[in-house]
């Protein structure tokens, strides 16, 4: 299972490319062998080297870079040619045609990040080695070659292709060579490595000096990556998926949160008081796991054995079984998956770790609280509207009445009275309040235990969801199979608050919070054609290209971001590793907004060339009401 909130999700994706738990990609191979040639170095957002790596030169014109954080995508190179740039990567990134700057030959750079696909493998380069006040570069570069040709050839040939275009320096670091074996990052990793035991799965890791590993799996896949140590703190970043995950270093052990994820292998000590392995309890139903990674990925199991997973925007059902320490999930028309049940968490094939959610709080009579499957399992065994809506009116109550639930609900056959009921149910008291009366508000806000997105409203922080963005096209373009469009949000907002003094809480591990925008929202009905005219059209020429008038209206009907962000002020929570409170620096007027990452949606006054109408972008979509409301 994986998947970047991040607000930016990879949604409209077949199914065995959605969970990671489905194992290792293509070209994984390939990539640990470039990656014993280059060293990766690490940067962060603003361009600051955290651990240098292996130095390129640039041997060939052509490479156009942006300043960083942003990065120029559409280089590319086939062997023997000169560096291309793809025509409608181009017209996408044309609005930052005067912050654009050719690499020159003989300039370095480090090399950020490689990526290997079928066809191709990409190097993500950031300039180095210049005067310390000049604002850093980043390109990628597309070396492309025959359709499946990658995972057949020699490494030599892959570095001779590279070398037209790019040669390491002599002078940098290169792969696992013990040139760095002295810095601090490797003085750290030292320690760490050898053999470890996964706690409670018969699985291992193998931590290398050099900063990489290779993880053992229990269904026998091996599954290599990388990791760097900082202090206490171990990240795994996993070849095949790019995902991380983070753990506390504790002596000869290794802890997920609060709970023994490994010990090193060989009888290493111990730390007192700490207890063995428990045995694999059963697991408690109903439950809920957030991705740690990105927490609006959620898995529900029920005590039917059915579950539902919303992972990068996409929802699946299905039903699971567990046997001993593996939970078997079997996708409604998808392929089979398994995890690792590790004490109260689940980690999937790709090394991310699920984190359970709170579970349901019991009443003094030992009865659980009423949630949403115990609904649905009344209404299926036949019980009358009427002694629904009882029973709930006299029991405690911890529903989900988010919109995905509500439809989910609805589908089930959950009549409108019962839904009525069940929104009318306030938390965990019992008490069932009149419909228009609102909540009582909090005297303090309880920080919630669950990663997520929150909201503050009527002194509670209430979970949100991410809304799938939207694309019109404005022209196409039949004879390229390409067009120009704008996105933006339709439907209901997921969430609204009455407060007008904007308070916001993300719980999400190695988030770049800073990477977050805030933006009012604008209704956008429709369009002229010339609007999308990106490239310069004629407008005589207008029909015969674009098969409509220059004037004609294109319909829209999506909510466009402000030119004019939000400002933000964000503060980390004490305590919570990775809980950041974000609160509006000003007063918001009453309106719908939307919280997202980086460019996950254009602003009202942009125009992008697409071939496709279908996003692979989320955002947090909610409303501010007004005070009389």
């Amino acid at each position: 299972m994986n998947r970047t909130l991040s607000v930016a999700f990879f949604a409209s994706l077949p199914i065995v490319g959605t969970l990671s738990l489905l194992g290792q990609t293509a070209g994984a191979g390939v990539e640990q062998q470039l990656r014993s040639q280059y060293r990766i170095a690490s940067v962060g957002s603003n361009g600051v080297v955290v651990r240098a790596g292996t130095v390129v030169v640039v041997q060939q014109d052509g490479i156009t870079a942006l300043p960083a954080p942003g990065e120029y995508p559409c280089n590319s190179h086939k062997e023997g040619s000169r560096i291309s740039h793809s025509a409608m990567c181009a017209i996408n990134y044309s609005v930052s045609k005067n912050t654009q700057r050719p690499l020159q030959v003989g300039e370095k750079a480090y090399l950020t990040a490689i990526q290997v696909k079928p066809s191709e493998i990409v190097f993500k380069v950031q300039t180095c080695c210049d005067d310390a006040n000049t604002a850093p570069f980043r390109a990628a570069i597309s070396f492309e070659f025959p359709k499946g040709y990658v995972d057949s050839m020699k490494l030599k040939d892959i570095q001779d292709a590279i070398g037209q275009v790019l040669v390491a320096d002599a002078n940098s670091a290169q792969g696992s060579d013990p040139a760095q074996a002295n810095s601090p990052q490797s003085a750290q990793q030292a320690p760490l490595a050898g053999l470890w035991d996964v706690q409670g799965t018969g699985a291992q890791i193998q931590l290398n000096p050099d900063g990489s590993f290779s993880q053992h799996a229990s269904d026998g896949q091996d599954r290599p990556g990388h990791y760097t140590v900082n202090g206490d703190s171990l990240v795994l970043t996993y070849t095949a998926t790019g995902r991380s995950s983070t753990f506390s270093i504790r002596g000869d052990t290794i802890y997920v949160g609060s709970r023994l994820a490994w010990v090193r292998h060989g009888g290493g000590a111990t730390p007192a008081g700490t207890p063995p392995s428990p045995p694999v309890e059963p697991l408690k139903l109903p439950a809920t796991y957030a991705s740690a990674q990105n927490p609006t990925d959620k898995l529900q199991l029920n005590a039917d054995n059915t579950f539902s997973l919303q992972e990068g925007g996409q929802a699946y059902q299905g039903t699971f079984a567990a046997n001993g320490n593996t939970l078997e999930l079997n996708i409604s028309g998808g392929p089979k998956t398994t995890a690792t049940i590790q004490a109260n968490n689940l980690t999937d094939s790709g090394g991310q770790v699920w984190v359970l959610g709170e579970q349901p709080a019991r009443s003094a009579a030992g009865d659980a609280v009423l949630q949403n499957q115990d609904v649905i399992k009344m209404a299926k065994a036949g019980l009358d509207d009427m002694l629904i809506v009882a029973k709930i009116g006299s029991s405690k109550c911890q529903f989900d009445t988010s919109t995905d639930a509500l439809i989910h609900l609805k589908d089930s056959g959950i009549s409108a009275a019962v839904l009525k009921a069940m929104l009318t149910c306030q938390g965990t008291t019992g008490i069932s309040t009149p419909q228009n009366s609102a909540p009582t508000p909090s005297v303090s806000s309880v920080l919630p235990t669950a990663y997520g997105y929150y909201i503050l409203d009527h002194g509670q922080y209430r979970d949100f969801r991410p809304t799938s963005v939207s694309v019109v096209i404005g022209l196409s373009v039949p004879a390229s199979g390409t067009g120009f469009a704008v996105d933006g949000l339709s439907g209901n907002p997921s969430a609204a608050a009455d407060a007008e003094k904007l308070e916001l809480l993300v719980y999400q591990q190695n988030l770049d919070v800073a990477s977050l925008r805030l933006a009012k929202l604008d209704f956008i009905r429709n369009m002229q054609a010339s609007q999308f005219n990106m490239v310069g059209t004629n407008p005589q020429f207008f029909r015969n290209i674009y098969g409509v008038d220059y004037n004609q209206p294109v319909a829209v009907n999506l909510w466009r971001p402000e030119e004019q962000e939000v400002p933000l002020k964000t503060e980390p929570v004490a305590g919570r590793n990775g809980m950041f409170r974000l609160v509006a620096a000003r007063t918001l007027a009453p309106g719908r907004y939307a919280l997202y990452l980086g460019d996950a949606i254009h602003k009202a006054n942009m125009i992008f060339g697409t071939r496709s109408n279908a996003s692979t972008s989320t955002a947090f979509y909610f409303e501010v009401r007004g005070s009389g409301r």
